[in-house]
């Protein structure tokens, strides 16, 4: 099990822990931040001025006969205009997904986190269960939006939906359904209608 309990300090880490990190970590942070390495240590840089989002999915997502959940959810942040910061694939087990989340809101050129998969009932569905317990901020309102607005187009079934949001490190994450449609439905019509001014609360809370 990973120990979270030092969570609070880890944005005060030192510039000597800073330079230990990988150089692949390095190259990650460069490749997807508006800010310049060369200018600026890594803990120096600011959260870029460009929202940049991170797409984590969840599981393999091997469906051959599906649409990429992934892809929609990445063409859904280009067409609003969004900055994807990477995406990357992690399995669907408690402590992979925690391992994964608490690397990814570290990152400077990140500002928000989409999970994608992993929030059905099955029994490889752990999202829910690994993030809940890393909310500084829980935002049930997000999964009781999902739900009402999404029932127009699933009926009851969507009971077995379980989308959840929270912060984390002042970083905004989204976890989002496995499935193509409930994916576009939930970025588009959910995250990216109310990200700016949550972006904002975050940033300035008075």
């Amino acid at each position: 099990m990973v120990d979270f309990q030092s969570r609070d300090t880890r944005r005060g880490r030192s510039d000597d822990e800073a330079e230990t990190r990988t150089g692949d970590e390095r190259d990650e942070q460069s490749n997807g931040s508006s800010s310049d390495p060369a200018t600026a240590k890594p803990d120096e840089q600011p959260r870029s001025v460009e929202t940049g989002v991170f797409v984590l999915r969840i599981g393999d997502g091997a469906d051959e006969m599906a649409a990429d959940p992934v892809a929609v959810v990445i063409d859904a942040l280009d067409g609003d205009g969004r900055t994807v910061a990477g995406q990357d694939t992690v399995e669907s087990g408690f402590d992979a997904v925690q391992t994964a989340i608490d690397r990814v809101v570290s990152r400077r050129d990140v500002d928000v986190v989409l999970t994608v998969g992993g929030t059905g009932v099955g029994p490889s569905d752990a999202t829910v269960e690994a993030i809940e317990p890393l909310w500084e901020k829980a935002m049930p309102g997000f999964g009781e939006l999902f739900r009402v607005s999404y029932h127009e187009q699933v009926g009851p079934e969507v009971i077995s939906m379980r989308p959840t949001a929270g912060i984390i490190d002042d970083v905004p994450v989204f976890c989002v359904p496995g499935e193509a449609d409930a994916a576009r439905f939930t970025v588009s019509e959910i995250v990216l209608e109310t990200l700016d001014g949550l972006l904002e609360d975050v940033a300035d809370p008075s």
